[in-house]
């Protein structure tokens, strides 16, 4: 084991500065906020996400963090749980290929302490980075196998370390203080994957459940709690408990020269990242060969064992959003059947009750086996494998990649599409705005009053 890899990571937050971060890493953090940002505001006025609120706004004291569409004024621990919740409550946010789920739960802590803390748009810059290259770490020290093999859910588990990181660097806590606030985080680690096999709610949560142990970690840290200064790589610490084979080196290798954090992906479709991958197969294939939906009799999608299990076991019938974003079977029918995997479109199968006789039908025939050679790939799951047969009998095949550059002016057209409908206009040019300039931006609220519904 590396020793003191934890103290290694603190120090790092602790002392990261934005003119040690390369241009083109600053870029990029900006996009996957603003990425983030269209999701929290698209999702802000969800049943899941409405229950949360109702109880922050009940539980929580007055404070300075803004809730994203509605605007209520709330401590930060809980301003982050709603937000964070927001921010992953339509898996239309960004995702790693470790895999996990970053900014979900770094942006909406950075942005709730940052209100609190009255922190410039500088800090919270680095402060965001901090926290988006902490769990990428954490993710690549530990995946894919604690969640093949440990069914634990990346996103609160990983996430609750950058928003300590990130809580820790805005509270200006010490080096010691940064230290055990990731300790404390450890204990704030949490959720499972069992909403894979029955759906459930409780997947959106994690994310707010680990913004808010973050914060609460940090705040914790700074009156004095301590905890196990190894937390990451110790005998009894999160690696090894968590994951059945964990990669130590990967906490600390290259740090401050490798960033992790690059590998972030950008969702376009309203889907489980691995299904983006069959989806863009599918849709590629139908193009190049100037086949319609009416000529497909069978379609089998290849992928390794975790997409097996992971987007497999839901089937064709699912009864819920979640469960029909969680299903190869189900997702690649409303591509192949309805063109869209959008949020409107998911909405409209959902009150349709998943019942749609063209996408049910379609979904009995899409087959997801193990495909040898992306499995050969394994524990790299960015790959996706397609064969269509046609009723005529031809077979046509193809693949894709899950992480598949989105360019910056796609990104921002998304952003606007996913706000249209709680912003206005001119509320979403400040936001894009806003981010472009945000290390010259004195204070961060104007940013937040900036995601609130107006009228």
């Amino acid at each position: 084991m590396v020793e003191g890899a934890t103290r290694r990571l603190s120090e790092f937050a602790a002392g990261l500065r934005l003119d040690d971060v390369p241009a083109d890493v600053v870029s990029r953090i900006k996009t996957l906020i603003l990425d983030q940002l269209g999701a929290e505001v698209l999702a802000s006025g969800l049943p899941w996400v409405s229950g949360i609120r109702s109880y922050a706004t009940r539980y929580s004291r007055s404070g300075e963090a803004l809730l994203v569409g509605t605007g209520e004024s709330l401590d930060a621990e809980y301003a982050s749980l709603v937000n964070a919740t927001a921010g992953h409550g339509f898996e239309i946010d960004d995702y790693h290929p470790a895999p996990t789920h970053i900014g979900c739960v770094a942006v909406p802590s950075a942005m709730a302490v940052g209100q609190e803390q009255r922190s410039s748009g500088r800090d919270v810059l680095e402060a965001t980075v901090v926290a988006f290259e902490m769990i990428a770490r954490v993710a690549d020290a530990t995946m894919p196998s604690m969640i093949f093999d440990r069914g634990f859910h990346a996103t609160g588990a990983h996430g609750v370390f950058g928003s300590a990181a990130a809580a820790a660097c805005l509270m200006g806590l010490s080096p010691q203080e940064s230290l055990m606030a990731l300790a404390l985080a450890g204990s704030h680690a949490s959720g499972t994957v069992e909403y894979t096999q029955t759906g459930g709610d409780v997947k959106r949560f994690h994310a707010g459940v680990g913004a808010a142990g973050g914060i609460r970690s940090a705040r914790a840290a700074a009156v004095g709690m301590t905890g196990p200064p190894t937390v990451l790589e110790g005998k009894k610490g999160i690696l090894l408990a968590f994951s059945a084979a964990p990669d130590v080196d990967a906490l600390t290798e290259g740090l401050g020269d490798k960033w992790s954090l690059m590998a972030t992906a950008i969702k376009p479709y309203t889907a489980c990242g691995l299904l983006n991958p069959q989806i863009d197969a599918y849709r590629a294939v139908m193009a190049r060969n100037g086949l319609q939906t009416s000529d497909v009799e069978r379609v089998v999608v290849g992928g390794d064992r975790f997409a097996v299990v992971h987007v497999g076991t839901i089937g064709p019938e699912p009864t819920s959003i979640v469960g029909a974003q969680f299903s190869t079977h189900y997702s690649l029918a409303m591509a192949a059947v309805l063109g869209a995997n959008d949020f409107q479109t998911y909405q409209r199968m959902e009150r349709e009750g998943f019942c749609d006789p063209a996408v049910l039908e379609m979904a009995h025939r899409i087959e997801l086996v193990l495909d040898s050679e992306c499995d050969a790939r394994y524990p790299d799951i960015s790959k996706a494998t397609i064969s269509i047969r046609t009723r005529d009998g031809r077979t046509f095949d193809g693949e894709a990649y899950s992480y598949r550059e989105l360019p910056r002016e796609e990104v921002e057209t998304k952003f606007r599409k996913l706000v249209s409908e709680t912003l206005t206009d001119e509320q979403a040019d400040g936001v894009v705005d806003s981010i472009a300039r945000l290390e010259d931006l004195p204070d961060v609220a104007g940013l937040a009053r900036l995601l609130v519904r107006r009228g």
